[in-house]
């Protein structure tokens, strides 16, 4: 776990951010307390310089008691003592009991500055000094001479300035004796700073981690926040583009596959189908057939009923007749199914379709005595391959007929609404077992199962309807109804 945690982005920030802290604040500590007071003492020097260079150009030329005066009240305000010595470098002090006073000799028309002298009383001290124009100081003092003139007195006198610069060096050991608590305070604000530092730039970096961690998962749901307008909230928002980004190609790459297995699910049923059809059309054959050899070997030796050969030769042309139809209509499902097929769509008249394919069937009504009831809109267009929805309907109303007891009726009804042609075929008297609903458009699936010929089919008629519908994307069924069975179907109507 120590280990974990030296290696985190927030021990390292947090280290590296109190060193910077420790060591920049040390670096000011001590530029203040080296730098600092020399500094300060040049500063000060050239301020005092400045100051009373001035002062003596506008004391120029007063009279003696003025300058007392105006000395006195500059010693006041700004802690600066002054004294007056003449040509000869002697000067004349006195001090009285408050001491800092400027007092006037009378003997020698000089001024002087009276210092605190650690009790020194006496009235009048008379001394020779080196009287120099150029700056003199000490280690904690500062003192100037600029000569000066007073009013109607010749001589030349020199005013000489005295500063102390002790505060300066008390606040430098002041700084030096306080270093152990500076240091101490330095510490426990840059150990603060660290942690508040560290926490905010590794907070964003830690979810921006765990964010990047639930990706890698290919977790795409998991987003960084909250986020900032900095470089960090640009890089979240990058990193949740991206992760919406990959979520919406790997749903579309899902449902492309999903596309695919369905693509290839058909693709192995359409297979199974293709193989189940040419299974029960090689049966189919082999019925009729087995017939015509028969019939053929029968009459060849005379066996029987076979002697009368007329009437077995035409039962045997009835069967091929039958196995020709069979073969048109195998061929036809084959070039429906072919790759290279398409359909010749073309604007026809739907209405005129239903009404010639009912003509078609007009005589085998009248023999079967059919009542056919028509309700046929006019006019009513599609687009569609006219040579295949005439086989369709065809196949529909032909199913219908033959399906029918005679003396029962066949409705056929053709509206338009809503942009649909809506086409129903109902046959009364008839009836489909509810099991065999679902498989009613399989090839080679019958009701009758005698397929006897009166029925006259071969189970392929329904399948062609379902191949030619769902080329033209209708829909359709077959339903029981109260009176028999109903065939409808809906297709995209173009107008009248």
């Amino acid at each position: 776990m120590k280990v974990h945690f030296k290696k985190s982005i927030t021990f390292k920030i947090f280290a590296v951010t109190s060193i910077l802290l420790l060591v920049a604040t040390a670096l000011v500590y001590a530029t203040i307390y080296f730098i600092l007071p020399g500094y300060y003492t040049n500063y000060k020097k050239q301020e005092i310089n400045g100051n009373i260079t001035e002062l003596v150009k506008k004391l120029n030329n007063y009279d003696s008691i003025s300058l007392r005066d105006a000395l006195l009240s500059y010693t006041k305000n700004y802690n600066i003592l002054f004294y007056i010595a003449d040509e000869n470098d002697s000067f004349v002090t006195k001090y009285d009991d408050i001491n800092r006073v400027l007092l006037f000799s009378n003997q020698k028309s000089v001024f002087s500055t009276v210092y605190n002298t650690n009790g020194l009383n006496t009235n009048e001290v008379t001394t020779s000094l080196t009287i120099s124009t150029s700056d003199s100081e000490s280690k904690f003092n500062y003192q100037l001479a600029k000569p000066i003139k007073i009013k109607d007195d010749p001589s030349t006198y020199y005013l000489h300035a005295y500063a102390s610069l002790q505060p300066v060096s008390e606040v430098s050991l002041v700084m030096f004796r306080l270093i152990p608590f500076i240091l101490i305070a330095i510490f426990i604000i840059s150990l603060a700073g660290a942690i508040v530092y560290a926490r905010l730039i590794a907070k964003p970096l830690l979810n921006l981690n765990r964010a990047a961690r639930e990706m890698a998962k290919m977790n795409l749901d998991a987003r960084c926040n909250p986020l900032g307008s900095d470089e960090l909230g640009e890089l979240g928002h990058s990193l949740n583009t991206m992760a919406a980004s990959l979520q919406n190609s790997m749903d579309s790459l899902k449902e492309s596959n999903r596309k695919l297995e369905l693509d290839i699910e058909k693709e192995r049923e359409f297979e199974r189908q293709r193989r189940d059809f040419m299974a029960s059309v090689s049966h189919e054959l082999k019925t009729p057939l087995t017939i015509i050899k028969g019939q053929l070997e029968g009459m060849i030796r005379g066996i029987g009923v076979y002697k009368d050969r007329e009437k077995y030769l035409r039962r045997s042309y009835s069967v091929t007749e039958e196995m020709e139809g069979l073969v048109k209509e195998v061929l036809d499902i084959s070039k429906m199914e072919a790759s290279n097929f398409k359909l010749d769509i073309q604007r026809i008249s739907l209405s005129d379709t239903v009404f010639l394919c009912l003509a078609k069937h007009r005589d085998i009504t009248v023999r079967r005595n059919l009542k056919i009831t028509e309700d046929i809109g006019e006019g009513i267009m599609i687009n569609a391959d006219r040579k295949l929805i005439i086989k369709a309907l065809l196949n529909v109303i032909n199913n219908a007929v033959n399906h029918s007891p005679e003396g029962e009726a066949v409705m056929v009804k053709l509206t338009q609404k809503d942009g649909l042609a809506y086409l129903e075929v109902e046959n009364s008297g008839a009836h489909i077992n509810e099991e065999d609903l679902p498989r009613i458009f399989e090839a080679f699936y019958t009701v009758d199962k005698s397929r006897s010929k009166n029925a006259g089919s071969n189970g392929l008629g329904l399948y062609i309807v379902k191949r030619i519908l769902d080329m033209h994307s209708a829909s359709y069924k077959i339903a029981n109804t109260v009176s028999g069975v109903r065939f409808s179907a809906e297709l995209a109507a173009c107008g009248k």
